[in-house]
């Protein structure tokens, strides 16, 4: 009877372990399991990399491929296309003296992306890119991307600067008109309010006062962000609302376009201000530091 119940046993048991041998032969491992029971891939490199937003495990990548090719300069053009190549681009921003101008679609090493600048007659324009990688999800507690690059360079290391160089324009042999003498002006007033760090919220509300403003930009690690409108120091500053990344140190730089007006034959503003700092002088520095801790539900007897 013993013999009877034993012999199914032992054939299961010897089932087992025939199986056991021809899946994990000498010198191959199981896959290793991360917590929360999320199997940790094996395979090879991705290219872009965030910082994990949990304890679980990451794949360590190098940034995106980032270059910009040659500008034109000097040109008598009062317009130029920059080019940028972006590895999984989607949004890609110039920002110079004559604005802000800003491309978005889906980028790669074959497809750049091409930002049609405006230029503002006999000026010099210095350019500043920015490129942001668009972020996906591999697995719970692991995303990769959805950082942003800078650069004031071309591929050649050679600074982005145009000369715009307006040609000659011939007088007719009418009589002259008087020239308009413009008054000199002060630029317009430029304050951010002081950040709130360190922060456990992923948003965070920038207030930035600009007299005449009708365009501010700020910049992080976490994308570039804009609030367009009619702006004042005082009465109604731009709220500009950035996203921010999980246990990340984000460096703001604020960027405030100012409206060009005409008034009796003399043009004011057209311009844009730069800061880094709020007004009282501090760093516009935002610590997020969100609590990504996991708790077991406690079983009582």
């Amino acid at each position: 009877m013993k013999q009877a119940i034993l012999a199914p046993l032992v054939a299961a048991a010897c089932l087992l372990v025939l199986i056991a041998l021809t899946w994990f032969p000498a010198g191959r491992t199981a896959p290793v399991v991360a917590q929360g029971g999320v199997s940790a891939p094996l395979g090879p490199n991705a290219t872009p990399t965030a910082t994990p937003t949990t304890g679980l495990w990451c794949p360590t990548l190098t940034p995106e491929p980032f270059s910009v090719d040659p500008v034109t300069s000097p040109t008598d053009l009062l317009g130029q296309t920059v080019i940028v190549h972006i590895g999984n681009g989607e949004a890609v921003t110039v920002t110079t003296e004559s604005g802000i101008f800003t491309d978005t679609g889906s980028f790669n090493g074959g497809k750049p992306a091409l930002v049609d600048v405006r230029l503002l007659p006999n000026t010099r324009h210095n350019l500043m890119v920015a490129a942001r990688v668009r972020s996906w999800y591999l697995w719970e507690g692991c995303t990769i991307g959805g950082y942003t690059l800078w650069t004031t360079g071309d591929r050649n290391g050679r600074p982005l600067v145009i000369e715009q160089q307006a040609g000659t324009i011939t007088p007719t042999p009418t009589v002259s008109p008087t020239p308009t003498r413009c008054p000199s002006t002060t630029p317009e007033p430029l304050w951010v309010e002081p950040v709130i760090s360190p922060t456990d919220l992923l948003t965070q509300t920038i207030t930035v006062r600009i007299g005449n403003g009708e365009a501010v930009t700020v910049t992080a690690e976490s994308g570039v962000f804009t609030a367009t409108g009619s702006f004042s120091a005082y009465g109604n500053p731009a709220r500009v609302t950035i996203d921010l990344l999980a246990g990340v140190t984000h460096n703001l730089e604020v960027q405030a376009r100012v409206r060009k007006i005409e008034q009796a034959g003399c043009t004011y503003g057209g311009y844009t201000l730069y800061t880094a700092r709020d007004r009282y002088g501090q760093p516009l520095v935002i610590e997020q530091a969100a609590d990504h801790s996991y708790y077991l539900p406690l079983a009582l007897k």
